[in-house]
């Protein structure tokens, strides 16, 4: 097979090849058979214009251990990448920019170079040294490898491209994934060893670490890491203004920020020799970190939420309990009714304890719909009234919004039950731009004015009207004598 014929074939098969560092290794080993070179290598530069990869042919794995770490871009390396042109040596050692070669390196003397120009940068130099049979390279090998050059720039945006779409898949499935196990009520120690681990694949790290500042704020304490050194990691401690793991060479270090500023940090991090991360990885990390801390924060304040439930069911439900029970028991003894009405306080108490308890153990994006109506179905239980729904599925608001709404419907449809002796009432809900709540009954009715506003105004529908509008939101009522009442709270 001719010299055309290869690079009509390395051109076929470079444009195949969509993983970018298999595209490179086999963009070196193409330039090797082509120019029937001894060695070849191709130097990745880094967004600091140093090399940041270097990819070979024909060296050992036991003589790059030997040779140690890879080169940095210094003497006949360099010259390549200042240039940025073709350059042809036949002698290494007597070039004037040759600064030799570290210890246990294989001996070179011929050298052939051209760089690979992408999207009008250049993305790396292509080296070839040592043409078999000992002759040196020719300008015939050096058009040839111009040409393999510009093929493997075309097949390296191609991989490009193909490396970010499969970069985004991963970042949708690395957030969709943390979110599910934080909705499925994974604990926060759980959900920082999954963002770690999700972080880490997304940039390609040999390790990844979240730090929170412990009590006093000037320590940080590493809560989850994934990947290399992993259990000598757990659980160490760093001064905040000097947060430095021993061991590494390019790292990415991101804030992780909720509503109330920055709670901690991600850290990606590639142990010395490995690649560097370049301002794509740094973009990537960032919006994954966004994500990732309001995932995290919806866990914390869900871990909060279960924490006060469990306060409340342990501390003043218990005690609500135990007063009702014991006013109840003393009215009995001693026939004083005024007891009765400690024990509907203390049983309304109770309830509303209860009712706030399924409240906090319901998820914080729980539709409005959904709570609304067994909200103000235990209200109806309770004191035995038919109460229709007709609720839109799928409303949701504000966490703040929905507690708001479900009061203000509860106080609503308790107030008809006890004030207005309504045959029936109707509570409906709609959605979209605007949220409608009404509340309507077909009770004894009343003046409004009589009640609303000013001093002596009933404490229920005064509350109503100040809730709506701690939201911003419109609150109508209306009622009239023997002809029912509607309460409306207009949202949006």
């Amino acid at each position: 097979m001719d010299r055309r014929d290869k690079l009509i074939e390395a051109g076929v098969a470079l444009a195949s090849e969509l993983s970018l560092s298999a595209l490179l290794q086999r963009i070196v080993d193409l330039a090797v058979e082509i120019t029937e070179a001894r060695y070849g290598a191709l130097g990745v530069l880094g967004p600091d214009g140093r090399l940041a990869e270097f990819i070979t042919a024909g060296i050992t794995e036991e003589e790059r251990e030997a040779i140690g770490d890879p080169p940095v871009g210094r003497g006949i390396l360099g010259l390549l990448m200042k240039e940025a042109r073709p350059i042809r040596i036949s002698d290494i050692s007597a070039h004037p920019s040759s600064v030799g070669f570290p210890k246990h390196h294989p001996r070179m003397t011929s050298l052939l170079g051209t760089p690979i120009v992408s999207h009008g940068n250049v993305f790396g130099d292509l080296y070839l040294t040592d043409k078999h049979g000992g002759t040196g390279f020719t300008t015939q090998d050096e058009e040839a490898i111009v040409v393999l050059a510009a093929q493997a720039s075309v097949a390296i945006e191609n991989a490009h491209l193909y490396e970010e779409t499969r970069r985004r898949e991963a970042w949708l499935d690395g957030v969709r994934e943390i979110a599910t196990a934080i909705l499925a009520g994974a604990s926060t120690d759980e959900s920082l060893r999954l963002i770690a681990r999700r972080a880490r694949e997304l940039v390609g790290a040999d390790l990844a670490t979240i730090a929170i500042p412990d009590v006093t704020g000037t320590q940080l304490m590493i809560l989850a890491v994934d990947g290399a050194h992993a259990e000598e990691l757990y659980g160490s401690t760093f001064p905040v203004d000097g947060f430095q793991l021993s061991g590494v060479g390019s790292e990415i270090v991101v804030p992780l920020v909720g509503k109330e500023g920055a709670f901690g940090t991600l850290q990606a991090a590639n142990l010395h020799g490995g690649r560097t991360f370049g301002p794509d990885d740094v973009r990537l990390l960032e919006t994954f970190a966004d994500q990732a801390a309001l995932a995290f924060g919806y866990s914390r304040a869900q871990e909060e939420r279960r924490r006060i439930a469990r306060d409340l069911h342990d501390g003043v439900a218990q005690e609500l309990a135990f007063v009702a029970r014991r006013a109840r028991r003393m009215a009995l003894e001693t026939g004083d009714r005024g007891l009765d009405q400690i024990v509907a306080a203390a049983e309304r108490g109770l309830t509303e304890s209860r009712r706030q308890l399924a409240a906090l153990t319901q998820p914080l994006d729980e539709p409005l719909d959904t709570a609304l109506a067994r909200a103000v179905e235990e209200v109806a239980a309770r004191d035995g009234a038919n109460v229709e729904l007709d609720l839109m599925p799928g409303v949701r608001v504000g966490y703040e919004a929905r507690e708001v709404l479900i009061r203000i419907a509860c106080e609503a449809v308790s107030n008809a039950i006890r004030h207005a002796h309504p045959r029936a009432i109707r509570v409906r809900l709609t959605g979209g731009d605007t949220v409608r709540l009404t509340v309507v009954d077909d009770g004894v009715g009343f003046d409004p004015a009589s009640v609303l506003p000013g001093p002596g105004s009933g404490f229920g529908l005064t509350s109503m009207r100040e809730r709506a509008e701690s939201l911003g939101a419109k609150f109508r009522l209306d009622s009239r004598p023997r002809a029912g009442t509607e309460v409306e709270v207009v949202l949006g």
